[in-house]
């Protein structure tokens, strides 16, 4: 897959949430936390 199409689709993606879901889990448990998502420039940087 070509490097410049996979972060134009990953910036596309990203770019229209807010909130995020971290989730962990173990053998018994999940666990899932919010987080933001930061802000990125068109050229990918943070």
């Amino acid at each position: 897959m070509n490097t410049n199409n996979s972060k134009k689709n990953l910036y596309d993606v990203v770019n229209d949430f807010d909130v995020a879901m971290l989730v962990t889990h173990t053998a018994n448990t999940i666990h899932a936390r919010p987080m933001a998502i930061a802000q990125i420039d068109d050229d990918m940087n943070v």
